[in-house]
């Protein structure tokens, strides 16, 4: 019986009975069922049961000894102990469950670990040769058989190198220990192959093995060669060449297998400089090319094609110098070439020693490199002339003609090669002359045939990127301009000669004409708007419906096709007819990650099998080749450049280049996959990223207009700074590419700011909210990196003004005073800033600039300072952060080791030594700026570099502040906010001495000094060649000062209030200084005047009444309204007043500006006369004598009709009628 609840109130019950009632019993009514078959029913196993047939019973005893003995470990450990064990000691469970002897070994041989252990242990305890190889295969069979799970890997981490590398110590005496050899030989290269990370204990051992000098490995390179042994039989040769071959293949793989610095890795004693000198002594090229033994030569320039790819191998040499053994490499290599290829006549149908050719060029490639960063003699290039002696001749031609044979190689490694060679020619000046000389030959000389390749987009874009480099390098220097050649040992770029008209043109003039006639630029933008940026090239089915359709070249690159012409995009489908490129692509390609490619489903379906059209593509390395190139034109012949690049809009194309979703979907993609081909290409798009922002940053410099559409293109801006938030854990490489991508958005931000101003601060600063929290998060970690621009841009960044913003557009200080959401219960550390986190960084990065670097004009340690010191002047919330971390007392401990400095270089006297007092001067003046900003409107930091002692230091540092202007204003710009609002930093100027230390008291429990910067700063007023802008700050901080009591006695003491009394108010005619000099002593009367100390100290200057008087007669605008304000506050007090009274001028001065209409004079002289009234009888007599309260009356009526004055003074005016009319 069930029941339910219905619509409404009463409950509905539902009846049934299980169906096995309702068959076996007759029931009067008919009743609902349930449960046709019971619940609690159990069914039967079938018969035979499956747990018991072979695979699920052998399964099941598998998994159940695993968990009984907990884990596979603790079970194959268990079968090793009892493996000579009778059964009776079985665990007691069903002897269903035992494993058969069968299912001992399958266990023991499946599993990895185990069956390597086991393998490496036959190893070491073969007897015979036969049984080390079988152990070997055994080990190979399970680092393949496992390769992709970390089969290689594990094997490595194991202690295999004692059974194994034994037989790498021992010379070979007889060929059957010479097969061994080699078995060993291919079982450690193919282990090497095959792991993805190589430990460094493991490289180290078998460097160890490989670089010793008396070892067996060097001793078989130098054994003699095999081909014509008469005396062996063919068997034992081939046993030689195969260990031979094996040999290298070992050394070839190893030396791919180390990092590409060994120097920073690796411990072991590296010598592959000698390495490299002896397989340099194996190629022999002396006999004909048919007695070549090209298997072992080509094997041997392998082996030195991957030694000479890790950078620095010249100088691991024990026997013969770097450049010595370069140059010999050099000889041997060209003699190799120029057999191969060239002696040839450079066959292009032969195949023939291809591989050697290929080889021997990638060898050179890797020399050119050597030498140009390591050779110290500038003319290394002109070792590269060959001397080939030709056939039928007895002439020598000295030259390059065998590097331009390879420019026109069937491969295109090797054409990459050989251009690359080039490239390193000429990044030299030697270099780029003699590539000149050797290539007049050529129709168009080096410049025409390198534009020639570039432009040719039927070949391969590795090809024409080192053809872009070399124009990068040829355009590097700067070059005349003009139609008269220079002597052949000078640089004048190219050359170009009309027959026509017979009319040269030389160097920058001849570059322009051949742009012009090779029509580059618009060739550039066929090239840009075939750009691809995936890893595999998919095959171009859809290039067959080009011709109907115009715009099909927009799908390879839509950034660019929304911007090209009509007109331009057909042109980039005149090249239909490609070439076919010889390239391996998926089966399956990944999925696309940006919308240069789209392709349907159904055109890949059409695909067949055979040979395919692959499209014509253009890689982001030569995006960035060509961007290096055209920057290096902007900055030759930048008006003509520009010219060329507005006409064709490309700002706007180079711009929408910069795609960071597209890296943001390779980093993915990296995360998930670990491709290397992803990794490859997300480097490059970062290079060709860093290239296009160093262009614009060229053009920035040049073009105002470029700015302006620069900065007015906002997804731009904000694509540039989301750079900066690219950030990816993987290989060193995408670590190093990534700061060099950062260093050009710092560099191109830092020069927008720089050569804008406003305008662009005000444009970036409306673009950075929208990725602030990346963006202030990789800040840092880039600081803690110490990249130079960061701090660069940040100071450029923070400088001067914040622009006014719309308010939904969040402002920097705003910006940097955002909560930081941590997950943290501290909650100081919860409610840190993004500006905080940014002082932190900066504060290290300071702290260690002045701590390690000894060059005070170093951009590093500028930019630091600079980017710190506004970052406190627009943060207030970092200033804590500073404080926190010991910034005032690194800064005031550097001021003290920099004045010591200084004192030392003083000591001697000649040029060298005052431009370290200069840097010394500069680097105080930086360091002032940015305590200055540290403690402005902060009392903490106040009172912190009080207790530093910075009133001490400054005192030392006052005959430096005397001799250096610059130094003086920077002194005193800091005095003045150091004693701003803050008594005791005041009171401490008088307590200031050159010889004290560190003060750990209050000032007032110290000894007045008797020469103290209050003395000083009053010495310094009267000198006469003092700048306006230096009195008025001395001035200026004389008038904080009179607020302490200890340095207002110090002022009257020394008399120097009295030459207030040398001012005279009515005189007619006034120099500038003279005006400005009464402003600057009323204002710092008018601060003593504050005080009732003061204030007598004002009555006892002679004739002070008089004179401010006098002032208020006789002067208007500042001068009159000052002095007003100090009778006003001399009335206030009562002891003043009968002197004040004794003045006949007192009471007309004060009531010509109460009738004057000068609303600041009338309002301080209203509160003058009711200071002057209140409770001093004699003052109202006087009024009432004078007669002054009608004209007041009249006064008070003129007023409320008026409404002209606040209601704070006409209740003053009030009360001064009230009192006089008493």
């Amino acid at each position: 019986m069930r029941g339910g609840q219905g619509g409404g109130q009463t409950p509905v019950v539902t009846f049934s009975i299980p169906h096995v009632l309702k068959k076996r019993f007759r029931q009067p009514f008919r009743p609902n069922c349930h449960h046709e078959t019971s619940p609690n029913v159990t069914s039967l196993a079938p018969e035979p049961d499956p747990l018991l047939s072979d695979a699920p019973a052998e399964m099941l005893k598998v998994a159940w000894h695993v968990s009984w003995h907990n884990g596979m470990e603790n079970l194959l450990k268990n079968l090793r102990q009892n493996k000579n064990k009778s059964d009776g000691n079985l665990p007691e469970f069903s002897a269903k469950l035992h494993l058969s002897y069968k299912d001992k070994m399958l266990l023991q041989a499946s599993h990895l670990k185990e069956g390597l252990q086991q393998a490496i242990y036959t190893v070491c305890n073969a007897t015979s040769h036969s049984g080390v190889s079988q152990s070997l295969h055994r080990l190979l069979s399970y680092i393949m058989a496992a390769f992709g799970f970390g089969g290689s890997d594990m094997f490595f981490s194991m202690e295999w190198f004692n059974s194994i590398g034994r037989f790498l110590k021992v010379t070979p005496s007889n060929t059957t220990d010479e097969s061994l050899l080699q078995e060993v030989l291919s079982f450690v290269s193919m282990a090497l192959r095959m792991a993805n990370q190589i430990p460094d204990n493991t490289l180290q051992l078998v460097g160890e093995l490989l670089y010793q000098t008396s070892g067996p490995l060097i001793g078989l390179l130098h054994r003699a060669a095999v081909r014509g042994e008469t005396r062996d039989v063919p068997e034992n040769v081939n046993i030689k060449r195969t260990l031979d071959k094996e040999l290298l293949s070992f050394i070839s793989t190893y030396n791919s297998k180390l990092p590409y610095l060994l120097c920073r890795r690796l411990k072991i004693q590296q010598l592959r400089g000698d390495l490299v000198n002896q397989l340099v002594q194996r190629l022999n090229v002396t006999d004909a090319p048919h007695f070549y033994n090209l298997a072992s030569l080509e094997g041997t320039l392998q082996c030195l094609m991957h030694i000479t790819a890790r950078p620095g191998w010249s100088q691991e040499s024990t026997d013969l110098e770097s450049y010595t053994l370069c140059v010999r490499v050099l000889n041997c290599l060209l003699e190799v070439v120029s057999a191969f290829h060239i002696g040839r006549g450079g066959t292009s149908m032969s195949y023939m020693g291809k591989g050697v050719t290929k080889a021997a060029t990638l060898c050179l490639r890797h020399l050119s490199y050597e030498m140009a960063t390591l050779s110290e003699d500038k003319n290394w290039p002109k070792q590269w002339g060959h001397k080939q002696n030709r056939t039928g001749s007895s002439s020598l031609e000295n030259g390059l003609n065998w590097m331009l044979t390879l420019w026109a190689y069937r491969d295109p490694e090797v054409r990459t090669a050989g251009l690359g060679i080039a490239v390193a020619l000429t990044s030299t000046e030697a270099g780029r002359i003699m590539m000149t000389l050797n290539c007049k030959h050529i129709p168009g000389g080096i410049w025409g045939a390198a534009l020639s390749i570039l432009l040719d987009h039927t070949e391969c874009s590795m090809v024409r990127q080192q053809a872009a480099l070399l124009l990068v390098n040829l355009t590097s220097q700067s070059m005349p301009c003009g139609t008269v050649e220079l002597q052949s040992n000078a640089w004048q770029g190219p050359i170009v000669t009309d027959t026509e008209f017979e009319v040269s043109l030389v160097g920058l003039s001849a570059l322009l004409a051949l742009l012009h006639h090779s029509q580059f630029y618009s060739e550039v933008l066929v090239m840009l708007s075939n750009f691809y940026a995936q890893p595999v090239i998919q095959p171009d089915i859809w290039m067959h419906t080009a011709q109907q359709s115009p715009r099909s070249s927009e799908s390879t690159f839509s950034s660019v096709g929304d911007v090209l012409s009509d007109s331009q995009q057909h042109s980039s489908t005149q090249f239909t007819d490609r070439r076919q490129l010889t390239m391996s692509t998926t089966s399956s390609s990944r999925t696309q990650h940006s919308a240069h490619v789209q392709q349907g489903d159904s055109t890949a379906s059409s695909i067949v099998q055979g040979d395919v059209d692959y499209p014509i593509i253009v890689t982001p390395s030569l995006v960035s080749s060509v961007c290096q190139f055209i920057k290096n034109i902007v900055v030759l012949a930048p008006q003509d450049t520009f010219t060329c690049l507005k006409k064709d809009n490309f700002i706007q194309i180079f711009t929408n280049l910069i795609n960071t979703n597209l890296l943001e979907a390779y980093m993915k993609e990296m995360e998930e996959s670990c491709l290397d081909q992803y990794e490859l290409v997300f480097c490059d798009l970062l290079h060709m990223y860093s290239s296009v922002l160093d262009l614009l940053r060229a053009c920035v410099i040049y073009d105002t207009p470029i700015r302006q559409d620069i900065l007015s293109n906002n997804n731009f801006l904000l694509a540039t700074l989301s750079l900066l938030t690219i950030t990816y854990s993987g290989s060193t490489d995408v670590t190093s590419t990534c700061h060099e991508l950062w260093i050009s958005v710092f560099q191109f931000l830092s020069m927008l700011l720089q050569v804008q101003g406003a305008s662009a601060l005000e444009s970036i600063t409306q673009a950075v909210p929208n990725v602030w929290g990346p963006l202030s998060e990789n800040i840092q970690k880039i600081l803690d990196e110490r990249l130079d621009y960061s701090r660069k841009f940040i100071h450029h960044m923070f400088t001067g003004r914040q622009p006014e913003l719309s308010k939904s557009t969040l402002t920097i200080t705003q910006l940097l005073n955002e909560k930081v959401n941590l997950d943290s219960e501290d909650k100081d550390e919860v409610s840190i800033t993004t500006g905080c986190r940014l002082c932190k960084a900066l504060t290290k990065v300071f702290d260690y600039s002045i701590l390690k670097s000894n060059d005070y004009k170093s951009p590093d340690r500028i930019h630091s300072a600079t980017a710190l010191r506004n970052l406190l002047a627009i943060c207030a919330t970092t200033k804590n952060t500073a404080l926190d971390m010991g910034l005032v007392e690194n800064i005031i401990e550097h001021v003290k080791q920099t004045h010591a400095k200084l004192n030392l270089e003083s000591l001697q006297i000649n040029k060298v030594n005052k431009k370290k007092e200069e840097s010394h001067v500069q680097e105080l003046i930086l360091t002032f700026d940015l305590l200055r900003n540290f403690i402005f409107q902060n009392l903490d930091a106040k009172m912190a570099c009080f207790y530093s002692g910075l009133h001490n230091m400054v005192h030392r540092l006052w005959t430096w502040c005397l001799l250096d202007p610059n130094l003086l204003s920077s002194s005193l710009a800091l005095l003045t906010t150091f004693v701003a609002k803050c008594p005791t930093a005041t009171s401490s100027l008088a307590y200031s001495s050159p010889s004290a230390t560190t003060v750990t008291t209050a000032p007032k429990t110290q000894q007045l000094s008797t020469n103290s910067l209050v003395h000083c700063l009053i010495k310094l007023v009267s000198k006469d060649n003092m700048k306006e802008s230096q009195v008025k700050m001395v001035f200026s901080l004389l008038a904080t000062l009179t607020l302490s009591s200890e340095c207002r006695n110090i002022m009257f003491k020394s008399n120097f209030l009295s030459e207030f009394a040398e001012m005279n108010p009515r005189k007619t005619k006034k120099t500038k200084r003279q005006q400005f000099l009464e402003v600057c002593w009323l204002e710092l009367l008018l601060n003593l005047s504050f005080s009732v100390e003061g204030q007598q100290m004002i009555l006892k200057i002679k004739e002070s009444v008089d004179l401010l008087l006098d002032f208020m007669e006789c002067s208007q605008g500042k001068p009159a309204e000052v002095s007003t304000l100090i009778i006003r506050n001399l009335c206030c007090h009562s002891s003043n007043k009968p002197k004040l009274l004794a003045n006949d001028k007192l009471l007309p001065e004060i009531m010509k500006c109460v009738d004057g209409g000068i609303d600041p004079l009338q309002r301080v002289a209203i509160s003058a006369l009711w200071a002057l009234v209140y409770n001093n009888q004699k003052a109202k007599v006087m009024m009432k004598n004078a007669n002054l309260l009608p004209k007041l009356q009249e006064k008070m009526n003129n007023m409320y009709n008026q409404q002209a004055l606040p209601e704070k003074c006409l209740t003053d005016l009030q009360c001064v009628i009230e009192a006089v009319s008493e």
